[in-house]
């Protein structure tokens, strides 16, 4: 790469990227930072960058906290449809109550981690209506929500509760990545 190390002032900044990623990916740190020495140097003028990051911030822990719900809601709907392959047949009723418990363990998780973020978002001043926004998810899939949770608790005979100390751990784990330095 070395003939190349005298353009890297010229590159612009697709180029300047694909170079530092390629370089990154190969474990050439030495590469990486003539990459970036050779980047132009721009002053800007913008918002506060603690304000910046917290909206940042603030975005991601949105999509994190979706991603995780819907995963979870993934997830039992492929107990729920364990259960109904298994029915109560003879031989098979030990596979439908292991998919019946499996789907109130889930359900429960989901609602501590709902729940969490509810406490999570109050507290940091996150209106917690903001990560089914800040994704575009459209009306449809509350009512899709709506839809599939009558159909756990007809299956379940009740409805499940989430577990107080997955609520608490759901919750602490999101402060910390909201917390300055935090993992994000």
């Amino acid at each position: 790469m070395q003939p190349l190390a005298k353009l890297y002032d010229s590159l612009d900044a697709d180029q300047r990227f694909r170079l530092f990623m390629a370089a990154m990916a190969r474990d050439d740190l030495a590469e990486a930072d003539k990459i970036d020495a050779g980047c132009p140097r721009k002053t800007y003028v913008m918002e506060d960058m603690e304000y910046l990051r917290r909206k940042q911030k603030a975005f991601i822990l949105c999509l994190h906290h979706i991603a995780n719900v819907w995963i979870f809601r993934s997830v039992e709907l492929l107990s729920l449809v364990s259960m109904l392959v298994s029915d109560e047949a003879e031989g098979k009723k030990a596979m439908y109550e292991q998919a019946a418990n499996n789907l109130e363990k889930l359900i429960s998780v989901r609602l501590a981690k709902l729940q969490a973020w509810e406490q999570f978002a109050d507290e940091a001043g996150i209106p917690p209506e903001l990560a089914e926004k800040a994704v575009g998810l459209p009306v449809e899939a509350a009512e899709a929500n709506a839809f599939f949770d009558n159909i756990f608790a007809d299956v379940l005979g009740s409805d499940a509760v989430p577990c107080p100390e997955q609520v608490q751990k759901h919750r602490a784990l999101l402060m910390e990545m909201w917390d300055v330095g935090g993992r994000i």
